[in-house]
């Protein structure tokens, strides 16, 4: 689905292929529960994937920064506990 400020386009399963719909805006739009049934490609694929797959790292460098310039992405907010829990009264009779 795409859309503009007053156009909305979709693509739709019809008839064995699919059809392109263009509505104007406001649109109610249904989506079948059919529509994200998950399709898997032919494992040769999904192993060329993994092959092909490089992640690129950068270094301080590479970036024009500093250690000094840089802050944890974790901290520590407090070192606290709870007070500890006080048991009740058990009274018989």
């Amino acid at each position: 689905m795409t859309s503009t400020s007053f156009i909305m386009w979709a693509k739709r399963n019809w008839k064995g292929g699919y059809a392109e719909v263009e509505v104007g805006l406001p649109v109610l739009l249904s989506i079948a529960p059919q529509a994200n049934e998950a399709r898997y490609p032919h494992g040769a694929r999904i192993m060329n994937a993994y092959r092909e797959w490089e992640i690129s790292t950068w270094g301080l460098a590479d970036l024009g920064l500093a250690e000094e310039e840089l802050s944890p992405l974790i901290g520590l907010r407090r070192k606290a506990f709870p007070p500890e829990r006080t048991f009740g009264e058990l009274i018989t009779g």
